[in-house]
């Protein structure tokens, strides 16, 4: 909510502000009044200002192996209902400090596999030698500025969205 407020503001910023400057800054000139001078510096740092904040929190987080070790749930906000659900009551998984992958079952059961690392950043990662339907396709990673997830593209259920959790 509030990135989308800020790109209404940068957008208007983007069109009316040079406008403004440059209005200002004619005005100054044919009349040498500074109140138009003082808009015109105003419009330009209102400009800048807003740029530079809208670029700021447009880049993804830069993802650390230490950030994605640890547990994952199905995040059911992505598409709520009874498929949702009962994926997130039956499935998660964690990745360890020792490079493994650990799908878990509600029922108690675990499979566990190895992962290797890319050089990174944002430090993907992939399964060796993946046998189980939810991890048969690669991962995929989605980042924005404050939080990431993953997508695993499941051959009997659709698309699974995990979080971390811890």
């Amino acid at each position: 909510m509030l990135l989308e407020t800020l790109k209404i503001i940068h957008l208007s910023s983007i069109l009316i502000m040079p406008v403004l400057g440059i209005l200002g800054l004619t005005i100054f000139f044919k009349n040498k009044g500074p109140k138009w001078l003082f808009i015109s510096f105003f419009a330009f740092i209102f400009f800048c200002f807003n740029y530079s904040t809208i670029r700021y929190f447009e880049k993804p987080i830069r993802l650390t192996k230490e950030d994605i070790v640890g547990k994952y749930e199905v995040d059911t906000d992505f598409y709520p209902g009874l498929n949702a659900n009962w994926q997130h009551n039956n499935y998660s998984f964690e990745i360890t400090k020792n490079d493994k992958f650990i799908l878990n079952h509600s029922n108690g059961s675990q499979l566990s596999f190895d992962i290797s690392w890319s050089s990174g950043p944002p430090f993907l990662w992939s399964i060796k030698n993946p046998n189980h339907q939810i991890i048969s396709n690669q991962v995929t990673l989605y980042r924005s500025h404050f939080n990431f997830y993953y997508v695993f593209k499941s051959s009997k259920w659709g698309n699974m969205f995990f979080r971390k959790v811890n």
